[in-house]
């Protein structure tokens, strides 16, 4: 259909399969037939084709005319047509002459009287309007040739391309056909059901079937660059394809400035080629976090297509893009650090990968290329597609376009320019060239090395020019515009939620405060003018426009999303800096601190982890930019703060202590500033913070004990201090130091650490008491009962009475932990099973609070190990705790790993496992034989297992 209809063919008909009484020499004698407007069948058609026509049979004269024998009895035509990929044999290619020229076929093939004798006149007849039509290639080559053709079919129509894209609409026509072929619907097929069928959505050929089998995009994809450079993507296909077949997927890095086109590039290659890959992921690559924000998206997508959940870390990805049964395309945009980046790259797998960067230097010396101005006659093709009009002003344009260094990003400035002018187009140009020229003298120090002069001016007036063209109203739209263009050239690059902006942009943090408002502010009844500013924003090419991947179903914040180039954030704050200086530049900071801040503590506290992966990287930048600017403000104390607390939930303890030192520092300089304001109560819980970060990355000893002591100092100012504000959370503060350093006292013995210690629990006894202080108090009394093995039927009981949904999320993974060791201990080990199931449910994502989660995993374990020579149902327990903390271990601390491993190898030795014992014994010996985390009982088991391990591999 897709190829006959152009010669005037209007409906298919789809002979039924036969059925009864039918005789067999019927059943699909006619595959298919072609008709015009308003006729009966034109043209039967029968197609016999094999996988591999080179070893095939040739088909003779006998075989093939007994075909078109069956094809003309089956019903009246005008022709017959017999379609193969068969080789012909001698007789077969002179049956196929004799049927063209209308020889007499007895003449022609005499071998085939016989047959010809039993036919009638008019089958005679019908047999001389037969043709043999032979086509070459494989089947699997036609059914690329379908795909390619629907393809191109929906390309044209705008359908179908890159996002849109699935191959699998080439079965949803065939099942169509195959319907009509069962008799479930009509035989009779027309043109306009076909092109309904292919302009059918994708989202419905998905759900008819299963899922995208190719094309499948995952993360947020630019749209479809308006000029297309074939030869610039061509070349990325050679590359890729001159690395040859190998398990390790291929690479090539497009290397250029800002706005010169690389993403467009890399997105054209990505929708000419999507056919290629069972799935294409969009990777932002600018920092640490927005690298963890995409592959988080990636690892899901994959996970929930793999039927299982694991932990994100660069391991895990790299395993789940290995294992991946088919190819793919990671395309890693704007990547910076060159040694994070390469860290998340898989080494191998089916798959290719395309990096873009602005780093030259650092990404030199790989295959790829270094990405150009447009050429003149591109720069007038570009211009062309943007201006109707510019046809018969090519001299003025092209003087434009030099002008502006031939840059893509400056041209489609340039451009909305133009079009808004509201003038003819010479005297538009001529208008903007007069306003650009001036001012590159005072604007060229904003632009770095290798970006055309001109390029700052040019972003200057595509945003001074927002006005402009702007009709009706009250002119709130471009002023809107304006004001969120300079707001967003402080968030991270890509994928800042819409509504997060225009809170930042519009609403007053002071005036959340007085109203006692408290998470993400949305603003309401802007929907329209929020449309009308985007859609402003976008025809001046200052920002891009990308539905986000949503994750995990919690959608009403994250759905609608932007992206602003590098180089016009850059441009964008080094012209406000000097509009109107640090003091403005810090206020807007502090203003989109308070509200990035309110949508991260929403997020934290009601446990959306893929949500706190998407903020951070604007947490993150707004936090950057407020520290070079020296702003100190509670907005960004309290965003550092916050921050730190979503490092610390993915095990980033590093970076979650470089915040809090942050946070500190701003603290002190608050308290110079506003002597009013009494810091202690945000000293001592920061510090607190600080303390478990630094236990958690190992610190010295004597490190630990100076941070303990600055807190607990801060603690006792802040408890007889005047101010009573915040006073009723420090009885939680106090019982934290106290069981934070108990647990360091298990391995680690000083006179200040004990001293330490009587203090907390003495402020804690006269501080105010709080719910969470008593749990946290309630929780050490369990974990002293299960410690000293006093009565481990009390401390299951007093663990269940303790948990409940409204505790903080860290106390319910112990408190599930600590009932689980209970129940392990007292040898019900259905219950226990019961426990560990939930602690995994819980913690999910699983990089989330990994570390917990297998501490208390570990501690169930140990409770088992004693028991696995004695009771029934210990080992099977043990080897569920092994199970699910397995896919946490590439996230958690060294000592929590030893022991896991430690339990790992008591496992293997009670089921006389040879392979896994060698396996915990080389692990075990690789790693410290000092752990804070379990100290004594760590050794204790450790120097039980390891001598047996050791006798279990020697004799295995």
């Amino acid at each position: 259909m897709l190829d006959t209809s152009r010669n005037g063919f209007h409906t298919l008909y789809v002979e039924r399969s036969s059925q009864g009484a039918t005789p067999p020499d019927a059943q699909q004698s006619i595959d298919l037939s072609l008709g015009e407007h308003g006729s009966e069948g034109r043209v039967h058609i029968q197609v016999k084709s094999v996988e591999d026509p080179d070893s095939a049979r040739p088909l003779g004269a006998n075989e093939a005319l007994r075909e078109l024998v069956k094809l003309c009895a089956a019903g009246s035509a005008e022709r017959y047509e017999l379609i193969t990929n068969r080789p012909l044999s001698r007789s077969g290619r002179v049956a196929r002459s004799a049927l063209e020229d209308a020889v007499s076929l007895r003449t022609a093939v005499p071998e085939s009287s016989d047959l010809l004798d039993d036919l009638t006149a008019e089958e005679l007849n019908r047999l001389h309007r037969c043709r043999i039509t032979l086509v070459e290639g494989t089947t699997s080559l036609y059914r690329q040739s379908v795909s390619a053709k629907v393809r191109a079919v929906r390309a044209a129509q705008r359908l179908g391309t890159g996002p849109d894209s699935s191959a699998l609409l080439t079965g949803y026509l065939v099942d169509k056909v195959f319907q009509s072929a069962a008799g479930i619907s009509s035989s009779r097929i027309t043109r306009n059901e076909v092109t309904q069928w292919l302009n059918t959505s994708p989202q419905e050929v998905a759900a008819a079937l299963g899922e995208y089998d190719w094309g499948n995009t995952i993360g947020s994809w630019p749209a479809l660059p308006l000029l297309p450079r074939p030869e610039r993507w061509e070349q990325i296909r050679r590359g890729l394809a001159r690395q040859g077949a190998s398990r390790r997927p291929a690479r090539f890095v497009l290397r250029g400035p800002s706005g010169i086109g690389k993403s467009s590039i890399a997105a054209e290659y990505a929708y000419a080629n999507h056919d290629q890959y069972a799935f294409m992921a969009w990777i932002n690559g600018e920092d640490a976090d927005s690298l963890r924000a995409s592959f988080s998206i990636l690892a899901e997508s994959l996970s929930r297509r793999d039927d299982g959940a694991r932990p994100l870390t660069p391991d895990v990805v790299s395993s789940l893009l290995s294992q991946h049964v088919g190819r793919w395309l990671l395309i890693i945009d704007n990547a910076v650090d060159t040694a994070v980046v390469e860290s998340w790259l898989p080494q191998f797998g089916d798959g290719d990968i395309l990096v873009t960067t602005l780093d030259s230097t650092s990404w030199s010396g790989r295959d790829g290329a270094d990405i150009e101005p447009l050429t003149p006659a591109e720069s007038a093709d570009l211009l062309a597609r943007f201006l109707p009009s510019a046809k018969g002003h090519e001299e003025p344009l092209a003087r434009m376009a030099s002008h502006l260094g031939h840059w893509p990003l400056a041209l489609a400035m340039a451009a909305a320019y133009i079009n808004g002018a509201q003038m003819p187009l010479a005297q538009a140009t001529d208008q903007y060239l007069r306003r650009l020229l001036p001012r590159v003298v005072d604007d060229n120090l904003v632009i770095p090395e290798g970006y055309p002069r001109t390029l700052a001016d040019a972003i200057f007036l595509a945003v001074d020019g927002l006005a402009d063209g702007v009709t009706g109203g009250d002119g709130r739209i471009p002023v809107l515009a304006r004001a969120t263009i300079y707001v967003s050239s402080f968030f991270a690059e890509n994928d800042i939620p819409l509504k997060l902006l225009l809170a930042a942009t519009c609403v007053k943090p002071e005036d959340m405060v007085e109203a006692g408002h408290e998470g993400p502010t949305e603003i309401i009844g802007v929907d329209t003018d929020s449309n009308d500013m985007i859609r402003l924003l976008r025809r001046r090419s200052l920002l891009q426009r990308r539905a986000r991947a949503v994750v995990d179903g919690y959608q009403p914040y994250m759905s609608d999303c932007i992206s602003v180039n590098t180089i016009t954030q850059l441009v964008l704050r080094s012209r406000l800096n000097r509009e109107v200086g640090q003091v403005g530049v810090t206020s807007l900071i502090a203003r989109a601190a308070y509200h990035v801040d309110q949508w991260l503590k929403h997020f934290i506290d009601n446990e959306r982890f893929n949500h706190v992966l998407a903020i951070a990287p604007h947490a993150a930048s707004i936090a950057r930019h407020a520290k070079q600017e020296e702003l100190a403000s509670f907005q960004s104390a309290t965003l550092a703060g916050n921050l730190a607390l979503a490092y610390r939930s993915q095990g980033r303890h590093e970076e979650a202590a470089s915040a809090l030192e942050y946070q500190l520092a701003q603290i002190s300089v608050l308290a110079k500033h506003f002597p009013e304001v009494h810091p202690d109560i945000a000293v001592t819980k920061t510090t607190l913070q600080l303390l478990d970060a630094r236990t958690a990355l190992n610190a010295p000893l004597p490190e630990l004990v100076v941070i303990a002591n600055s807190g607990i100092l801060a603690l006792e100012r802040a408890l007889t201090g005047e101010r009573n504000q915040g006073k009723t959370e420090l009885g939680t503060v106090a019982r934290s130091y106290e069981s934070l350093l108990q647990q360091l006292a298990i391995t680690e013995s000083s006179l200040e650490l004990d001293r330490l210690i009587n203090v907390a629990a003495g402020l804690a006894t006269h501080a105010p008491t709080t719910e969470e202080a008593h749990l946290l108090s309630e929780m050490q009394a369990i974990n002293d009962l299960l410690t000293t093995g006093e009565n481990d039927a009390e401390a299951a009981a007093r663990a269940r009475s303790a948990l409940h949904p409204r505790i903080p999320f860290q106390q319910q993974i112990q408190l599930v932990g600590l009932l689980g060791e209970a129940l392990t201990r007292l040898h019900d080990f259905g219950a226990a099973a019961l426990q560990v199931r939930a602690l995994d449910s819980l913690a999910q994502p699983r990089e989330v609070f990994a570390d917990e989660v297998v501490s208390q995993l570990n501690n169930m374990g140990i409770a088992t190990y004693a028991s696995l020579d004695k009771a029934p149902g210990a080992v099977d327990l043990l080897a569920q705790i092994l199970e699910l903390s397995e896919p946490r271990c590439a996230l958690i601390r060294p000592g929590t790993l030893r022991m896991h491993h430690i339990l790992r190898g008591a496992l293997a030795h009670a089921r006389h496992d040879v392979h896994n014992a060698r396996d915990a014994l080389r692990q075990i010996e690789g790693l410290t034989s000092a752990t804070r985390e379990y100290g004594v009982r760590a050794d204790n088991i450790a120097g039980s297992v390891v001598p047996a391990l050791r006798y279990l591999v020697a004799r295995g």
